[in-house]
């Protein structure tokens, strides 16, 4: 078995550069991040195993090449353990590993963890997770209502923390890890049944596609709340527009068909990345930040200017025509 054990992790970090040349083609991929970085070491995956508090069912939320699923799975062959993962790539080789080592007790599903069912499990493992993938996670598992033990190692630099605002969770171990990260440990958390937290409101809509109004320094505008972060206590970056918001600011929420036809066209010529907008005979090649909606309609552009929305002539992107004032929207 120990000599198994041995060709199993070789095979992991041999095939590693390859696995992950194809994966950097997708946008938001980790580049240029080594196998030590991505993936937990035998030693440390040994720590956790063995804590009492990893039992039952083990589901790696984010698998990767699948090595903690199929470790899992040999150690404790009377056991289940589940993989999910969005890249090919990546579920192709477990498999393959899975097949050469005839692991019958280990299972991987190619799903988008944005969308996807999670399984039930008992433990679940995250390592990795950032922004609205782990908002959407957290959402699942509580909305799941099973009782499970949750592995986080910390690789991100806020990840501890920002569990750490989830009331039904509560920490009962921490597990000595012996490869450097953000933080020493792995800390395992137990779900309570406990109704969440009505501050932690924001996480849930942060990988929905939701408008905010936003109020501040006497004017209301309007942010989007899918891809918005995390950074501390009420404080938010938004990803469009590119600003760092309080959460207290927020005034309302709304879909897009709650707005009128001059603000949803607005709100699609943000999408753009360049337009080119005509100003008292002026050309000014910028791209929409915020859209004003009070104290009057404007739109603030990414080179800093406000424009008033009746002081606009035309605007193009490209060589399209999208707006010209002397048609109504």
């Amino acid at each position: 078995m120990k000599s198994s054990f041995h060709q199993f992790w070789d095979h992991f970090k041999l095939s590693f550069n390859q696995i992950e040349h194809s994966v950097h083609q997708f946008e938001n991929s980790y580049k240029g991040v080594s196998f030590e970085a991505l993936y937990t070491s035998k030693e440390d995956l040994d720590f956790i195993f063995n804590d009492k508090n990893v039992f039952g069912t083990f589901v790696d939320l984010g698998c990767g090449q699948g090595q903690s699923v199929l470790y899992y799975a040999l150690k404790f062959p009377d056991r289940k353990a589940i993989g999910i993962e969005f890249h090919n790539s990546r579920i192709d080789f477990a498999v393959r590993i899975q097949r050469e080592f005839e692991i019958k007790n280990a299972h991987f599903d190619h799903e988008d963890l944005l969308f996807c069912e999670i399984p039930k499990g008992d433990t679940y493992f995250l390592y990795f997770p950032t922004g609205l993938v782990l908002d959407r996670l957290l959402t699942a598992l509580y909305e799941g209502m099973n009782p499970f033990n949750l592995v986080v190692i910390e690789s991100h630099g806020d990840l501890i923390k920002r569990i750490g605002l989830e009331n039904w969770l509560v920490p009962i171990q921490e597990v000595k890890l012996s490869s450097q990260r953000h933080y020493p440990n792995a800390v395992i958390y137990k779900r309570l049944f406990l109704e969440r937290d009505q501050s932690l409101s924001p996480f849930l809509i942060s990988y929905q596609k939701r408008f905010l109004l936003i109020r501040e320094n006497g004017v209301t505008w309007i942010g989007e709340s899918y891809g918005m972060e995390w950074l501390s206590a009420g404080q938010f970056n938004l990803k469009v527009p590119p600003r760092t918001i309080f959460w207290e600011d927020v005034k309302k929420l709304m879909f897009f068909e709650h707005f009128d036809p001059l603000t949803k066209f607005a709100l699609r010529l943000r999408s753009f990345n360049e337009l080119t907008f005509t100003v008292n005979d002026t050309l000014i090649n910028a791209s929409i930040r915020k859209i004003i909606i009070d104290p009057t309609f404007m739109i603030e552009l990414s080179t800093g200017e406000r424009l008033q929305w009746n002081e606009i002539t035309s605007i193009y992107r490209g060589s399209e025509l999208c707006y010209d004032s002397s048609y109504v929207v």
